[in-house]
């Protein structure tokens, strides 16, 4: 291939699960040529582009490619929500030298400022409208001056004004740098101001139907009618052509998306749960009044209270409340330790998954309070065997759901996976493992509350301290005041554990899931 080609495509297809979508397309691009590709929607346009930049590879005919600086923008919303503009323009510096240079930071708030994002750098994607993050996915595209630039319907949510100004800037950057530009487009303005040839694609499957060259002295009418001249009629070139733009309004006050710092939480959540407290205090206050239970089956509430206090002035209580707290929380951090890598490998490896999780699943129908006999009888009464026991209750939900969570993050990430091509742990440090943390999160909320009653079975079976044996003790003197004391210290625990899963959820949301503050207002 001659170095004034950089691009041959030789009777290209692709198919997906025995669907043939492109078929036998064949054209070639010289350095600095600008290629927009027409079509219906659904026609294989997407599909054609990802193949020329890599994410896809041909199930038939082969692609070269003569340049190895690539830059794509993908129809779809594609901005990382962990991270800031400003860390989003430089994912490729991210994921592939691990560092920001300051030459390309310099550069990377330049092209901010030609986009009209200038000030916008340490906002996150969740605080800008859909037409901004696209000028970010452009400015990022543009940043690195490649040598081919893909764009995939990259000015469907701008605004006239900014859609104009884009145009201009990637027509100038592309004649400054010789950059060879292919757009899948549906407007015929973006034909008029960005293309030299035009590539119409239409057909069950995929084929190109038109392949033409468009002066530059032509007018916008002149380009309408020549294309017209191409297809046949006006009704075939609307059928090329007809989309929908729909534009997003413009937020321009970010401080509108910012919570407010407010007495809500008091509201929402303290007050109706003490109010709750009081309700079911008073329900079975009464109750006992009026059935006439006995204190050995149901004593008074403020008798409850009593025997807590008694347990909390002596010291008895935080003794028993902090052993079980230590062994549900290690054995949660031990669990989540071996839990979340395997239910990485299992969405990682398809053979992994095969013959590892039927024996995950069958490991866990045995009952933990069958297990912890043997835990006992192979490792002792002290701290390591509680720590198992509750290990054996909490695994499951960890691996189910961090398995789940990798798999479908991968929808999302699966572009950037395919086109950055990073290293095995860059990929999972800064993309795979962010993608997942809500998934992540929900299985380690449901898990962390378990892990009480992994370590009160425990105490009942292998311990002489902790609220599990205390409660054993108030069984064997009958005190069922102290047995209810000892339920409130447990849902206390279990709280707590809760409320550290909330806190760090709250912490990553700031970062991930911003965009939910907005929605739950």
């Amino acid at each position: 291939m001659s170095d004034n080609i950089v691009l041959r495509l030789h009777s290209v297809g692709f198919e997906y699960e025995e669907n043939v979508i492109v078929e036998n397309i064949s054209f070639e691009q010289q350095r600095g040529e600008a290629i927009a590709f027409i079509g219906l929607s659904g026609s294989g346009k997407t599909t054609l582009l990802k193949l020329i930049a890599g994410i896809l590879t041909p199930t038939k005919g082969h692609i070269e490619r003569n340049i190895e600086n690539v830059a794509y923008v993908s129809q779809y919303e594609s901005l990382l929500p962990w991270l800031s503009i400003f860390e989003n323009l430089l994912i490729r510096e991210r994921l592939h030298d691990g560092y920001y240079s300051e030459v390309i930071k310099e550069k990377a708030l330049k092209i901010l400022e030609e986009v009209g994002l200038s000030g916008y750098e340490n906002h996150y994607p969740y605080q800008l409208s859909g037409g901004m993050k696209k000028r970010v996915e452009l400015a990022r595209a543009l940043l690195h001056n490649p040598d081919l630039l893909l764009l995939d319907e990259p000015f469907t949510a701008l605004d006239p004004f900014h859609r104009e100004k884009l145009y201009e800037l990637t027509k100038r950057l592309c004649k400054e740098n010789s950059t060879t530009l292919i757009l899948v487009t549906h407007t015929l303005d973006e034909v008029y101001y960005l293309a030299d040839i035009i590539l119409g694609i239409a057909g069950k499957p995929a084929t190109v139907a038109i392949m033409s060259r468009v002066e530059s002295h032509f007018s916008q009418t002149e380009v309408r009618d020549f294309l017209r001249s191409k297809v046949g009629s006006y009704d075939t070139l609307y059928q090329f052509f007809h989309t929908k733009i729909e534009e997003e309004e413009l937020i321009t006050d970010i401080n509108l998306l910012r919570p407010k710092r407010n007495w809500s939480y008091l509201k929402e959540y303290f007050l109706p749960f003490m109010l709750m407290i009081l309700l079911v205090t008073g329900g079975l206050s009464m109750a006992k009044y009026l059935f006439q239970w006995p204190d050995y089956l149901f004593p008074y509430p403020p008798q409850v209270v009593n025997n807590l206090w008694g347990m909390i002035r002596s010291g008895v209580a935080f003794e028993h409340f902090f052993i079980t707290i230590q062994s549900a929380f290690l054995g949660f951090l031990l669990a989540s330790s071996i839990a979340i890598p395997l239910g990485y490998m299992f969405s990682q490896n398809k053979q992994v998954k095969r013959y590892g999780l039927p024996l995950v699943l069958i490991a866990n129908t045995i009952p933990t309070i069958a297990i912890a006999p043997f835990i006992v009888l192979w490792f002792g009464y002290g701290l390591f065997a509680r720590v198992l026991t509750v290990l054996s209750i909490v695994w499951l939900p960890l691996v189910i759901g961090s398995y789940q969570a990798f798999t479908y993050s991968h929808g999302f990430i699966q572009e950037y996976i395919d086109f950055y091509q990073p290293k095995w742990w860059k990929r999972w440090l800064f993309l795979e493992l962010p993608a997942s943390v809500s998934g992540i999160i929900a299985s380690i909320k449901v898990s962390i509350t378990l892990s009480v009653v992994g370590a009160v079975v425990a105490e009942f079976i292998a311990g002489s301290k902790g609220l599990g044996a205390l409660l054993n003790i108030a069984k064997a003197q009958y005190n069922t005041a102290m047995m209810f004391a000892v339920l409130i210290l447990l849902m206390i625990s279990g709280l707590m554990l809760y409320s550290v899963s909330v806190l760090i959820e709250k912490w990553l949301m700031h970062r991930h899931f911003g965009y939910l503050k907005i929605m739950r207002k």
